[in-house]
């Protein structure tokens, strides 16, 4: 597990390195939308988090508490709630409750204090897809009813599911093993083998809770779930994956310059302003501002280890030849913009890029053009650049280049992930979902 964490660790140096703001001459400017590093807890949530820890300590159980803890960052890693937020917040007010008390399975044990009848549905909802989780066979079924069903309040819903998506963040976190040994009435089970593992969270992992993240945009979420599933499904292989792409972490950290200055090349000679953040989720809040100067890019400085992995695996192709390991979504206004940002980055655009971080013989594939020929059935549209080269110092990157309109079906229509990977929530409900989250945003 230490080659593991320290490989998570330069890997989250990397990204934040990408994302500081590079300062150029006006007006071209790439700005990142935001930071890599998880932010302080607000004093509302700090004051949140020392009554849970009297209580669990009240209990007897104080790694409970730092269980509780680090889904409670983990949900703040993953775009499910603001950890800087303040009593006015009540969706992350809400979330961070029932993060703090979900390892109780039983209403005896937990605090009485101001929860009301909210809570207590949630408590409950919450066990029921603890149930799912743990049980053997066909889940599905199951997850649909309960996901679907409109005796359920939406925010009910939201939240529960958000909880279990924070916990399987954080499956592979020592703090789990410790907490889940605690010997206590109403305390969690413990997971001791690998099968157990497998069974209990590594399936609905991948197969419920991925494909629910990544409807809802939280890329940071659906990556760090992904991994933790596949290092648990297929532990030798992920063992031996994780070996290989550490003997690429100085050349990772080289596509990133190399992703970096093809940015800010592109700002500078196209006159662009550059919006960057990490997940699609956050990208859609720049979509106002994209335009005739201005573009939205989401990066990948890393696709990870489970997802190097997966594709591997499906493909046949050894991790060495899977063709985006890092890349970049750069979503433009138009067609015109987008076929004119596509020449710039074919015509010679990311060779000089490479060039400039010591790659001087790197083969950029001709573009594929999806926005011209969809993909049938999905409909998908976009175009693909993909590079080639045997240079140790880059790793391979896919850049797409799409419209605002585009990205929006690739994230919500039928060409989404979820729609092909089997997200148990059906169309209806997800419209009802949406609609949900606008008006909690909207503070209705």
């Amino acid at each position: 597990m230490a080659h593991t964490k320290s490989l998570r660790h330069a890997m989250e140096a990397k990204e934040h390195s990408l994302v500081r703001p590079i300062h150029l001459i006006h007006p071209a400017q790439l700005e990142p939308i935001i930071g890599a590093t998880t932010p302080r807890l607000s004093p509302a949530m700090e004051d949140k988090s020392k009554q849970a820890k009297e209580h669990y300590v009240s209990l007897g159980a104080p790694s409970v508490y730092e269980h509780a803890m680090h889904v409670l960052m983990a949900a703040g890693r993953g775009k499910l709630l603001d950890l800087t937020a303040g009593e006015n917040d009540k969706l992350s007010m809400e979330l961070a409750d029932q993060i703090l008390y979900h390892p109780i399975s039983s209403e005896s044990h937990l605090p009485n204090m101001r929860f009301g009848e909210a809570f207590i549905r949630r408590f409950h909802l919450h066990n029921q897809f603890r149930e799912l989780d743990s049980s053997r066979g066909e889940r599905m079924e199951g997850y649909v009813r309960l996901l679907n069903d409109p005796s359920h309040d939406l925010t009910d819903l939201l939240i529960t599911l958000y909880t279990r998506i924070a916990d399987m963040m954080t499956i592979h976190d020592p703090a789990t093993a410790t907490a889940a040994s605690t010997k206590m009435p109403g305390v969690f089970p413990v997971h001791s083998s690998w099968e157990d593992v497998k069974v209990a969270w590594a399936e609905p992992m991948l197969k419920i809770y991925c494909p629910i993240a990544d409807w809802g945009g939280q890329t940071v979420a659906y990556r760090e779930m992904r991994d933790n599933a596949i290092r648990y499904l297929h532990p030798d292989e992920y063992g031996k994956t994780v070996e290989e792409v550490r003997t690429r972490i100085e050349a990772l950290r080289n596509t990133s310059r190399i992703m970096h200055g093809l940015l800010s090349d592109m700002s500078q000679r196209m006159g662009l302003r550059v919006l960057v953040a990490h997940d699609y989720r956050t990208i859609s809040t720049a979509f106002p501002h994209v335009g005739e100067d201005t573009v939205a890019v989401a990066l990948k400085p890393f696709k990870g280890v489970g997802g190097l992995l997966s594709k591997s695996m499906k493909t046949g192709f050894p991790i060495s030849r899977i063709h985006d390991w890092a890349g970049a979504t750069i979503i433009t206004s138009t067609q015109d913009q987008m076929y004119k940002v596509v020449a710039f980055l074919y015509n010679g655009a990311i060779r000089a890029a490479a060039k400039s971080c010591g790659v001087p013989d790197l083969f950029v594939n001709a573009p594929t053009d999806m926005a011209a020929h969809p993909k049938p059935v999905t409909l998908y549209r976009s175009v693909h650049l993909d590079t080639v080269s045997a240079d140790p110092n880059m790793t391979p990157v896919e850049l797409i280049v799409r419209t605002v309109k585009m990205q929006r079906w690739a994230d919500e229509g039928e060409a989404s992930h979820d729609s092909y990977k089997g997200c148990p929530l059906k169309n209806g409900e997800k419209a009802r979902f949406r609609q949900r989250l606008a008006e909690i945003s909207s503070g209705a």
